[in-house]
């Protein structure tokens, strides 16, 4: 059941929450504006062929990439727990989300706008209005450039500037100035145009005897309008001069026509234009410039690309109490226990965190009164040339005889303060002590570390930085140009080639480009600043030798930037020896891997310092993924940073690394044991031990091993291919291992469909195992050979295949194989109708699996129960008996097997009628058949 209906956000960036599910990332970027779609229109259904072509008008097949999108939604808005359909409704022809089982920022927007229309009384009207516009924060669904969404989007901020407009309208009839500043600069915010909303802000700063700042506002919008060629109009502009009084300031002359006329300064402060409800009361001078908080940013000279969320994020972690946004709105409400005083943006070299810092300072600068303050750290070796540096940017004009640590307390005592303290990891351990000492001594002092490596101060908090996102694949170049890497990408070419273009012929190589560079922005940048010389094809050529290409000859950048291979090694010489001859063996993993995976391959057994001494570097990036005891945790790293740990590794280390590797891959068991392995990892062992001598004896032994992998995996052609190349080679060694192999091929010839080929291949392991008197593979050739003389409709023949299989493996006392042979007879007799055989064998089989606690046989044997029911008209017991079959097989991960009951109870429901549950059920089997054959 579901508790609470699902809470997107549309605004301000994409994410759904319901209770502790928080989704923010989705399969594609196209699949999660297809939930931003059906949510911002929830009261109506969408035609599928609508949705298809909207979505993927450029896919071969629209429809399939719309099941695919459709069944990501599933998993993610349908967590364990919740009934299929229960949020997500789709039938053959429309598509659409379950009534009250979805809100979004914007329905509670429009909602309480709608309630406020129809309030008469004041204060009432004044709160729904006031609901509705808080209620939505930032741009609708940034950073996309659809048709649709850019028609919502200007319909939304129509209807947000109008019930702004209406409820500082409320607010001001009530006397209530101050709470309308907010909502009026707001409206400014969104349309910065309209002179009228600039006019309302000026008097309200005016009645809150504020002129300085309606001067700073008169001169906002006096420079919008000037780029238009236009003036301010007369009101704004006496408005304006009727500050200056205010301020102690001599009567200027504003440009625009029709001047001030003979009016005075006096009759322009006793009558403001907008009448008495505005006449400002005298205020003492405004303060001066001088005693102003200081903020000292880098400019930056380039744009910024992507990264809404983090900054968002982080404006949100670094502001004071009670601070409000450009637009008036609070970012924090009193002290919250989650704010930061110390907060590390930890990420790898050339990740773009000091940009990031710059952004949200910037914001910060803006979003309260205090000093923000930024110190490029990264020639600093010591504490007290690190103590000097921040002196010299803190308080440059300080006394000379003054100790730095003198005038810093001085400078940043006074009052809030945003220190950043940028490239701080080569000082990290001894540095850490003064900023300790700073945070004591400054209560209202925040500090925004950028650095590679974590400070492991008390109250330190870790914002860590991951690449930008990158596409999946090749798409339209208005598509790609949605994702921040392209973005950045095109950007840094076009500044290196005036006339670079996305386009639909390069479109592919760009994508491919950005994905192979993991959205690295340092390493797009280096890469896009050849765009004089190479192409983007040109460039993903060369990627194979990227330290050779990721260099630049640019001026003005820092040297550890200037190529990609010094920027990491300047994090690499931060590390001890022994931590760094550690990543370098860890560097023989690919992709995604575990604790045990790792200890295999470096030949240690207490390796968590080491990896928590990497991961605190920005070494390796970290997630938690699901695995059948519930959750745990796998590590990978950036490509890049593994092809320098490559280049770095003892060579003698690579055969040994392997070797060990290779062992441990092949002395795994239980249900599934390659569940956490890497489809990569497995291919590089492989590998090594086809063109290695010491790996040439291990490799039956591995691939004989690998069964269980393909079992649960999928990858048969793959395996069939490496066993049969296998074979060739170590043809008269090993008699053992090679009748194993014989039946590994034959089992991977039986899943591909090549019957005959596995027939013989069983056929010859049962010749050879009774030669051998080895009645373990006999039992095992015999049973194969069964299932597939079933398969080819002998069924006779497969029945006393089975019954002498099965009564050999009693003589053996083989638990495991009398379980599956009592299976195989009991499926067997279920397709010849033979029921009440059938269940004698199936529910001896169902014990004995329970017994063993054989979660597959028992998974299989109620598959075959439910087959029976359902020839038999007991369509109800043989959907539940499939439903608990298909969990089991999830709980296990054997995605073939979960395929199979998707598509036994797609059946079963479509000819119940069920067809919606039918449809999700196919839904999720086509988008697990593509995972399959794409690992």
């Amino acid at each position: 059941m579901l508790e609470e209906p699902w809470r997107v956000t549309l605004c301000g960036g994409l994410s759904a929450r319901q209770g502790a599910h928080n989704v923010s990332r989705f399969r594609t970027q196209k699949t999660g504006l297809l939930l931003a779609y059906l949510a911002l229109y929830p009261e109506r259904t969408h035609g599928r062929e609508e949705l298809a072509e909207l979505f993927w008008p450029e896919s071969a097949d629209p429809l399939h990439s719309l099941r695919l999108g459709l069944a990501s939604l599933r998993q993610q808005l349908e967590p364990p727990g919740v009934g299929r359909g229960q949020v997500l409704r789709a039938d053959r022809s429309h598509v659409g989300l379950v009534s009250g089982t979805v809100r979004t920022d914007v329905t509670d927007f429009r909602a309480a706008v709608t309630a406020a229309a129809r309030t008469v009384e004041t204060t009432q009207k004044t709160q729904r209005l006031r609901e509705g516009v808080e209620a939505v924060s930032g741009e609708l669904l940034p950073g996309s450039y659809l048709e649709w969404v850019l028609q919502a989007r200007e319909i939304l901020s129509e209807q947000m500037q109008s019930a702004l407009k209406d409820l500082v309208v409320l607010l001001i009839a009530q006397d209530e100035a101050e709470p309308a500043l907010p909502f009026a600069l707001q409206r400014v915010h969104l349309n910065p145009l309209n002179e009228e909303a600039h006019l309302t802000v000026m008097q309200l700063l005016l009645r809150l005897e504020r002129p300085a700042d309606v001067l700073q506002q008169f001169e906002r919008l006096r420079a919008l309008l000037q780029e238009m060629g236009v003036a301010p109009s007369v009101q704004a502009q006496e408005l304006a001069a009727g500050c200056l009084s205010f301020s102690e300031a001599p009567l200027v002359s504003v440009p625009g026509p029709g001047g001030l006329g003979a009016r005075s300064v006096a009759s322009l402060v006793a009558l403001p234009p907008s009448g008495p409800a505005f006449a400002p009361r005298r205020s003492p001078p405004a303060p001066s410039a001088a005693t102003r908080p200081v903020v000292r940013l880098p400019l930056p000279l380039t744009s910024f690309f992507g990264r809404e969320k983090e900054v968002s994020q982080l404006r949100a972690l670094l502001a004071p109490p009670s601070a409000t946004d450009a637009n008036g709105a609070e970012l924090l409400t009193g002290a919250q226990p989650w704010r930061a005083r110390l907060l590390t943006l930890l990420g790898t070299g050339g990740s773009g965190k000091t940009r990031l810092a710059v952004e949200a300072a910037r914001l910060c600068a803006a979003d309260a009164d205090r000093a923000v303050c930024f110190v490029e750290l990264v020639d600093v070796e010591t504490p007290e040339r690190m103590l000097q540096a921040i002196a010299e940017t803190v308080c440059p004009h300080a006394a000379a005889d003054r100790l730095p640590l003198e005038g810093i307390l001085n400078a940043l005592g006074a009052g809030a303060a945003l220190l950043i303290l940028d490239n701080m990891e080569q000082i990290a351990e001894e540095g850490a002590e003064l900023v300790g000492r700073l945070l004591e001594r400054l209560p209202d002092l925040t500090i925004l570390v950028t650095s590679r490596q974590r400070l492991n101060l008390a109250g330190e908090r870790e914002f860590p930085l991951l690449p930008l996102p990158t596409p999946e694949h090749a798409d339209a170049p208005e598509c790609l140009m949605e994702f921040a890497s392209v973005r950045l990408y095109v950007d840094r070419a076009q500044a290196a080639r005036a006339d670079f273009q996305l386009t639909a012929r390069n479109a592919a190589a760009v994508a491919a480009l950005c994905l192979r560079l993991e959205g690295l922005p340092l390493a797009l940048e280096l890469a896009a600043s050849w765009a004089q010389t190479l192409s983007p094809a040109q460039m993903l050529a060369r990627l194979d030798r990227r330290f050779e290409m990721l260099r630049t000859r640019r001026k003005g950048i820092a040297a550890r930037h200037q190529t990609l291979e010094v920027c990491i090694a300047w994090s690499f010489r931060l590390l001890d020896p022994e931590v760094q001859a550690f990543f370098c063996r860890l560097c023989l993993l690919h992709g995604e891997w575990t604790l045990e995976t790792a200890e295999a391959i470096v030949g240690e057994s207490d390796i968590l310092e080491k990896v928590q001494r990497l991961r605190e570097a920005s070494f390796l990036l970290v997630r938690e993924a699901p695995d059948t005891e519930g959750t745990s945790l796998r590590f990978h790293m950036l490509e890049s940073l593994r092809e320098f740990g490559l280049e770095r590794l003892d060579p003698r280390e690579l055969d040994a690394g392997y070797e060990r590797l290779t062992h441990h891959f092949s002395g795994l068991s239980g249900p599934d044991p390659f569940a956490t392995v890497d489809t990569e990892n497995v291919r590089a062992v492989v590998s090594w031990c086809r063109t290695s001598a010491a790996g040439h004896s291990l490799e039956l032994d591995l691939l004989n091993a690998l069964m269980h992998f393909w079992s649960n995996r999928g990858g048969w052609v793959e395996g069939r291919d490496w066993v049969q190349a296998a074979l060739e080679r170590h043809a008269g060694e090993d008699v053992l291992a090679q009748r194993k192999a014989w039946n590994t091929l034959g089992f991977l010839h039986a899943m591909l469909g090549e019957d005959g080929l596995a027939r013989d291949c069983f056929e010859r392991v049962l010749a050879d195992s009774e030669q051998a008197e080895d009645p373990v593979m006999a039992v095992r050739a015999l049973s194969n050979m069964a299932i597939i003389a079933v398969r080819a409709g002998d069924s006779i023949r497969g029945c006393a295949l089975m019954e002498q299989s099965l009564h050999q493996a009693e003589r053996l006392g083989d638990t495991r194989i009398i379980a599956m042979q009592n299976y195989n007879l009991g499926a067997t007799y279920v397709e010849l109708g033979r029921y009440e055989e059938a269940r004698r064998f199936l529910d001896r089989s169902l014990q004995q699996s329970r017994e063993q606690d054989f979660a597959g046989g028992v998974a299989l044997c109620l598959c075959s129960l439910a087959e029976a029911a359902r020839k038999e008209g007991d369509s109800l017991a043989a959907r539940q008996m499939l439903e608990e079959s298909l969990e089991i097989f999830r709980s296990v991960g054997e995605k073939p097997r979960i395929v199979e009951m998707l598509d036994r109870l797609v059946k079963l429901l479509e000819a119940e009628g069920d067809l919606l549950q039918a449809r999700i059920y196919s839904d999720e089997s086509a988008l697990l058949q593509t995972h399959l054959r794409s690992e």
